[in-house]
């Protein structure tokens, strides 16, 4: 009789632990890089060419003088107070998101501020008001980023929320601690890809697991790669989410 090999059963965390022995996204300079043949590293130059050009063309601009902006819609609060399932997400604008998980709340990439810019004298303006300020927005229990660009890593933002939330959570990619304590960020978390969490939340357990993401990081001309970027998973006991963060 012929032998027969039974599959091997392999665990999500059995997975996600083998995963996480890969650290071919860290450059022996300290920086990380895209360990994918999909991605192509631009020339600084390519960026801001990009930029020059956006602000010469103004194409949005064009969109909006054409009646085709979008309409901004205020927050409902009375939905935010009494979600009506496990996994309530609302849409803030580009990549900021309240995502209402199981009792939880969480706060995505939030940028409120007028401009995507080291100051908010000039830089990458808005088209359209941001749909709440800070102090609109419900009690918030963890604060994630996905990395460190301008249009995701809002300063004036996280200094509000800190304001408001003193011992407010918050999780980030390598390489961000100093930033966030600058902030005033208490409770902070660092995070490689595949690293996973556990945090209690209002009688709950949320887990967060840091995940990969093709994308790239720097707030200046020489901080190019220096801090990690990702994706995020967040899981409660009912639901699950999967936060994309930026790619590229």
């Amino acid at each position: 009789m012929a032998n027969s090999t039974q599959p091997t059963t392999i665990s999500g965390e059995q997975l996600r632990q083998e995963y996480a022995k890969d650290k071919s996204h860290h450059l022996k300079s300290g920086k990380f890089t895209n360990p994918w043949p999909s991605f192509t590293n631009p020339p600084p130059s390519k960026f801001y060419l990009h930029l020059v050009v956006a602000e010469l063309t103004k194409p949005a601009a064009v969109s909006v003088k054409e009646g085709k902006a979008p309409d901004v819609v205020s927050l409902d609060h009375q939905l935010i107070a009494k979600p009506k399932s496990a996994l309530q997400m609302t849409w803030l604008g580009h990549a900021s998101l309240l995502v209402q998980l199981d009792g939880a709340t969480i706060l995505c990439d939030p940028v409120l501020s007028q401009r995507c810019s080291p100051s908010q004298m000039m830089g990458p303006k808005r088209y359209t008001r941001a749909p709440c300020t800070v102090q609109e927005l419900p009690h918030i229990d963890i604060v994630v980023l996905s990395h460190n660009h301008y249009d995701h890593l809002d300063l004036n933002t996280l200094k509000a929320l800190v304001e408001r939330h003193p011992e407010i959570k918050v999780f980030a990619p390598l390489g961000n601690r100093r930033i966030l304590q600058s902030i005033g960020f208490k409770d902070i978390t660092i995070a490689d890809w595949w690293d996973e969490f556990s945090v209690p939340v209002n009688g709950t357990e949320i887990k967060l697991v840091c995940t990969p993401a093709q994308h790239m990081t720097g707030r200046g001309v020489l901080d190019r790669m220096a801090t990690l970027w990702s994706s995020w998973v967040f899981q409660g006991a009912s639901a699950k989410f999967f936060f994309s963060g930026d790619t590229a």
